[in-house]
């Protein structure tokens, strides 16, 4: 049996180990050569290929030449292209050019705006969306939903979720380690990748950074109108525009760093609770049958 796509996936990256030394020249040559006498083997069969029904060998080869295009670009950029332009080449890669073009707009137009805070007052159900849901979305949602109850607030829904996520993975170690400073727990915490049910049930939806705010965006048009950067929040205008709005993510980078960034997503959440809970306290709307009576 012969898996077309797989073959094709697996020849560049023997190509590219050999090229860097990792595996000998001739186990390279090797599996090409095996490929191709496979190939053309008359009792060698296709376990996808049919020509009754084309279509799954013709989809999962598509998605072998994009995948093996991909690695070839991305190889070709680190080799050829200073580290500016090849940050340029990932976007283009992650976000097609249109998406490379907005998410550049995005950078240059400034400190985001927030949103109004009447809109803040009326969310009553709100989504934290990061890249992969177990560090800074997971941690916003963790603090807000703890001080809502520490207020009384039962009215409003917190919940959170990764563009990039893998269903149920654990918070990052790191900020997990991190997050008791900050009087809450992550332990529990596992990982959603966001869908359109999400983003339907959410009154207003916050964003680390503006990659993440592309990629929602393009994958779901209907965020658009009541998505904002959650640095918009930052009371604070000087740390504000220093920072862009932007919230970095601390993956990786050890415990510090997600100290770092949980510390600089405190204030903002702050502000936020400030708004939801002044909501309670408002006067009631005035109603067609209030205003009849």
């Amino acid at each position: 049996m012969r898996w077309l796509a797989g073959d094709l996936q697996r020849l560049p990256e023997a190509a590219g180990a050999a090229v860097a030394g990792e595996i000998p020249v001739r186990q390279a040559a090797h599996d090409t050569l095996t490929f191709v006498t496979d190939f053309l083997a008359p009792r060698t069969r296709d376990a996808l290929w049919r020509f009754s029904d084309p279509r799954p060998a013709l989809d999962d080869l598509n998605g072998a030449l994009r995948q093996v295009g991909t690695q070839v670009l991305r190889k070709f950029g680190k080799l050829a292209l200073p580290q500016r332009g090849y940050q340029g080449l990932e976007h283009i890669i992650a976000l097609g050019p249109r998406g490379a073009w907005q998410y550049r707009r995005l950078r240059r137009s400034g400190p985001p705006s927030p949103p109004e805070k009447q809109r803040l007052r009326d969310a009553r159900r709100i989504l934290f969306v990061c890249h992969g849901n177990i560090a800074r979305s997971a941690m916003s949602a963790a603090w807000l939903r703890s001080a809502l109850q520490e207020q009384g607030v039962d009215d409003v829904t917190v919940a959170s979720a990764g563009v990039s996520a893998l269903d149920g993975k654990a918070a990052d170690p790191d900020a997990a380690e991190a997050a008791p400073q900050f009087g809450i727990s992550l332990e529990g915490h596992r990982a959603r990748r966001v869908t359109a049910d999400h983003i339907a049930a959410a009154d207003a939806i916050f964003v680390m950074d503006h990659l993440n705010r592309v990629r929602l965006m393009r994958q779901f048009p209907e965020a658009r109108g009541k998505t904002w950067m959650l640095g918009s929040l930052e009371p604070d205008a000087g740390r504000l525009a220093e920072h862009g709005g932007v919230i970095r993510d601390p993956y990786g980078q050890g415990r510090r760093e997600a100290e770092a960034c949980f510390a600089q997503i405190v204030p903002c959440l702050q502000e936020l609770l400030r708004h939801l809970t002044a909501a309670d306290r408002s006067p009631e709307r005035t109603t067609p049958e209030a205003t009849q009576r």
